[in-house]
């Protein structure tokens, strides 16, 4: 908790183009990734939620993972989301249906 506070700042300098900040915002990117990937593992329907401040409005960090999932993930559908709750539901939702939720659905759960 302690060192998800220094994030702001971290992603103000990435963003500035600072290079320390930047191999940060890369490795955190890096280990998103990783455990997405992990977490995965053969569920089915495929679907990776991203949400959290740290997708949504840390560019450096956000854009890497898209990027990086989107290379591995072949078609994997990416399902974005503001709060880890309503990615949460998603998520449920999917795998209760066998298919991943619909543009109306994550609509809403957006809206909260």
């Amino acid at each position: 908790a302690g060192l998800g506070r220094l994030a702001p700042e971290v992603v103000q300098h990435a963003q500035a183009g600072d290079a320390v900040a930047l191999a940060l915002a890369e490795r955190a990117a890096q280990q998103l990734c990783e455990t997405a990937i992990a977490a995965a593992g053969d569920e089915q329907p495929p679907l990776v939620v991203l949400g959290g401040s740290a997708i949504t409005r840390a560019v450096p960090i956000g854009a890497r993972v898209r990027a990086t999932l989107r290379a591995r993930g072949s078609g994997v559908p990416l399902v974005e989301t503001g709060s880890g709750e309503a990615g949460a539901v998603a998520l449920a939702i999917a795998r209760h249906k066998g298919s991943p939720v619909t543009e109306r659905v994550l609509a809403r759960l957006r809206a909260g």
